[in-house]
């Protein structure tokens, strides 16, 4: 009797996570794309310096770290999860695999101070690039149609200057983001004080 216990319950087990696998199936979900639904920026300067604490920093590259906050739907969620361990569990496709649900309108970063001549909330893109495919650097202009045509996500996002602000009132830069259906979101760094 002890014998076929020891022998059932693996058969059990080994029978339940074979019936798992074989029905696990990603569902073809109704919102196949993604939402920004908050933004968020953490500045820094070159070997990670801290540029935010109100007093003058000298770095030669600032960057702005933006991360976000997303709404979509990625897998399918099976009551029966628990049965298996992780690296057997189902693979689903990327979350926001159609990339976004509504298309950039206008992508742009302004500082509330002059920025090199630029008036304060005149946009700064042709000042910050970004890393596309960690390849190439491109505008932050470049980036909006990147995001827009080549479904390049936005779940994060880096951006940089080399170009020093020519006065030392500090700067609070603004990434304000708005898309074609009149949503928007938008990240405020403290004031920076850079030369």
């Amino acid at each position: 009797m002890k014998y076929k216990k020891i022998i059932i319950l693996p058969a059990l087990f080994i029978l339940s996570n074979i019936l798992y696998i074989s029905c696990c199936k990603c569902i073809d979900s109704n919102q196949p794309f993604y939402k920004i639904s908050n933004l968020f920026v953490r500045p820094y300067g070159s070997g990670n310096a801290v540029v935010d604490s109100n007093m003058v920093t000298q770095v030669d590259t600032l960057y702005l770290r933006y991360s976000s906050y997303i709404n979509c739907v990625a897998q399918e969620q099976n009551p029966f999860s628990f049965l298996v361990n992780k690296t057997m569990a189902c693979k689903c496709a990327d979350c926001g695999r159609a990339g976004l649900k509504s298309k950039i309108r206008s992508l742009e970063l302004t500082s509330d101070s002059i920025y090199n001549g630029i008036p304060a909330n005149g946009s700064l893109n042709s000042i910050f690039k970004t890393y596309y495919y960690s390849n190439s650097v491109i505008t932050v202009d470049s980036l909006k149609n990147a995001v827009n045509n080549n479904g390049v996500k936005l779940f994060s996002l880096e951006l940089f200057t080399t170009t020093k602000p020519s006065n030392n009132k500090g700067h609070k830069l603004k990434l304000k983001i708005i898309f074609e259906d009149g949503s928007e979101v938008s990240a405020l760094t403290g004031r920076l004080y850079w030369n």
